[in-house]
């Protein structure tokens, strides 16, 4: 029951995922609505009813006039995204989003050397299946992070061309690498050759060196391991490219990430007094009677 001691934990209306860099991000709601997680409850610095709540109230706080033209607006909107999109189609955009965000957040919490692509050669790893594929994945993966060190966070899809499966990521420097004898140049979308980058006078300075990675090679198939230069929050944003609306979860989950990393940014939470005035695009929530509003703050 809203009011009882057991539920007078603090509410607060934003949250700030502050990362080891300084970067943050920001999400504003129109109301208090974020309990911290990882303190003990206290009595909350928003007032709570004490009695359960009516159809005149909303977390201690007075519904939205109907009557208002803004009301008026937001509904209409979300009449026409509720029209528009099925429960399954919201439920799975809502899951996506979460697992963008879970993505997002290990990438900017650890510390990256090597963008990974691998694929697999059907000799080597039998039939391009996620029921073929998964148990030796996973268990390969394990060996190495228990024996290497290896970090991890990887992404599954299906090539567009012929439907194979394969993995795309970010690892750390805890595996043996081989020169693969190609370069990765500004502007072009595929390795090659060092001596046709010599050809076409290249400067090393536009060129990275890609590896291979013989443990899964020798295992699986083919690799490319090519070292992760730039600032944090683009190589966050190239990963979770990777996370579409057309994404499967091929091995029943739309990433796979390592247990020996930093899994969550540190959490702030706080009260901003005016959420009209916060000059960032409004978002609805489907299906929700809150509105949100973000922010980010990138060091690099």
């Amino acid at each position: 029951m809203v009011g009882t001691k057991e539920h007078r934990q603090a509410l607060f209306n934003t949250k700030i995922k502050v990362y080891p860099d300084g970067s943050q991000t920001v999400i504003y709601c129109d109301r208090p609505l974020f309990r911290d997680p990882y303190t003990e409850k206290k009595e909350s610095d928003i007032p709570l009813p004490s009695e359960p709540l009516d159809n005149e109230n909303y977390c201690g706080f007075p519904r939205p006039d109907p009557n208002s033209p803004t009301y008026k607006d937001r509904r209409k909107r979300r009449r026409k995204t509720d029209e528009s999109d099925s429960d399954e189609d919201m439920i799975y955009l809502g899951n996506m989003k979460r697992a963008k965000d879970s993505i997002f957040d290990l990438v900017m919490c650890n510390k990256w050397d090597y963008f990974f692509t691998g694929t697999f050669d059907d000799n080597k790893a039998g039939e391009n299946t996620a029921a073929n594929l998964l148990k030796p994945v996973q268990t390969w993966l394990r060996h190495q992070t228990e024996r290497k060190g290896l970090a991890y966070v990887l992404v599954a899809e299906y090539s567009p061309l012929n439907h194979r499966i394969h993995f795309h990521g970010l690892l750390n420097s805890a595996l043996d690498l081989t020169d693969s004898g190609t370069v990765l140049c500004n502007g072009k979308l595929k390795p090659i050759k060092v001596s046709t980058a010599n050809k076409q006078k290249i400067p090393q300075e536009l060129r990275k060196p890609v590896y291979n990675i013989p443990a899964w090679s020798d295992r699986f198939g083919f690799t490319t391991a090519i070292p992760v230069t730039g600032e944090p929050v683009k190589l966050a944003r190239y990963i979770t490219k990777y996370i579409t609306k057309d994404c499967e979860k091929i091995f029943g989950k739309y990433f796979w990430s390592s247990r020996n990393i930093i899994r969550h940014p540190e959490i702030v939470l706080a009260n901003t007094d005016d959420f009209d005035s916060i000059p960032q695009a409004e978002h609805l929530i489907p299906g929700c009677n809150f509105r949100l509003k973000y922010d980010c703050y990138f060091e690099n």
